[in-house]
């Protein structure tokens, strides 16, 4: 059996590349040679070897390139993919939100704080308005898009018995997107020190100047050693640079002295109130006495 010549191989494997490449989107052998019919085969045999070899690695280099494009173009496609992924992990589910969505007032005993979300940001403002009607004023000063129907039908309102802190006024975000969003500075750390300072410093005299037991009085200086630990805590938070951990330490710290003033009977005004209320039953119990005895 006669062999064929190794330029007629070269050449077969040629048209045939050419033909793939077609498939590729590139220059198509056969389109263009498309009325020759059979004399593709022919007409490439009847070149040199040398000439085919040169033309078969321009096609191989062709179809690399082609190759190429369509794996980056495909590389585009899944990065795109994967972007889009990571934008959503931080979605707050908030884009589809529009308008005035959420609005809260918390009434303090030094303040009012107002948490406002309008088309899925969060803002907060503080004013001395303590009436609701007030606070609504005070939010159409400050947001003059709003009207006063939609403001009153989403606004919620709390009075809290304390003076308001630092957290009371920061704009927290997913613990996913803390890297991205984290909106808690250096500034609002020191200045959640600052007040557990104030309020350490508050109970102490009050401490001082308290008539109660002494095993109470105990207890209390024990609750307001953990809050000066939770200010040393807070401190080192600042220090490396964790503004928000010396927040959330400056916040237990402020819990310990609130704490050590209940002890004594000097924490939040519920406990006045009951006992003023067991005070109104005695004397109702007295009276009771002196028409019974009359």
């Amino acid at each position: 059996m006669e062999k064929t010549p190794i330029h007629k191989k070269v050449a077969a494997f040629a048209v045939a590349l050419a033909l793939s490449l077609g498939m590729f989107g590139g220059v198509s052998y056969q389109t263009a040679h498309a009325e020759s019919g059979s004399s593709h085969s022919s007409s490439l045999s009847s070149m040199s070897e040398a000439n085919l070899i040169a033309l078969l690695q321009d096609l191989i280099k062709l179809l690399e390139t082609r190759l190429q494009a369509l794996i980056d173009a495909r590389g585009d496609v899944v990065k795109d993919d994967s972007s889009k992924d990571d934008d959503d992990s931080c979605d707050d589910g908030s884009s589809d939100d529009r308008g005035l969505t959420e609005l809260e007032a918390d009434i303090f005993t030094n303040e009012t704080v107002v948490k406002v979300e309008i088309d899925g940001d969060t803002a907060v403002f503080t004013t001395d308005a303590d009436t609701r009607a007030e606070i609504i004023d005070a939010i159409l000063a400050k947001y003059k898009t709003l009207t006063k129907n939609e403001v009153e039908k989403v606004l919620e309102v709390e009075t809290e018995d304390r003076a308001s802190r630092t957290s009371d006024k920061t704009v927290k975000n997913d613990d996913d997107c803390d890297d991205k969003n984290d909106t808690v500075t250096k500034a609002d750390a020191e200045a959640a020190i600052d007040d557990l300072e104030d309020a350490i410093e508050d109970a102490e005299k009050s401490i001082d100047d308290s008539n109660a037991d002494s095993d109470d009085i105990e207890d209390a200086e024990k609750k307001l050693d953990d809050a000066r630990e939770k200010l040393a805590d807070a401190k080192k938070e600042l220090a490396d640079g964790d503004y928000d951990s010396a927040v959330d330490k400056a916040e237990k710290g402020e819990d310990k002295v609130e704490d050590a003033l209940d002890e004594i009977g000097e924490g939040d005004d519920d406990d006045d109130d009951d006992d003023d209320d067991d005070d109104e039953d005695d004397d109702d119990d007295d009276e009771d006495d002196d028409e019974d005895d009359d």
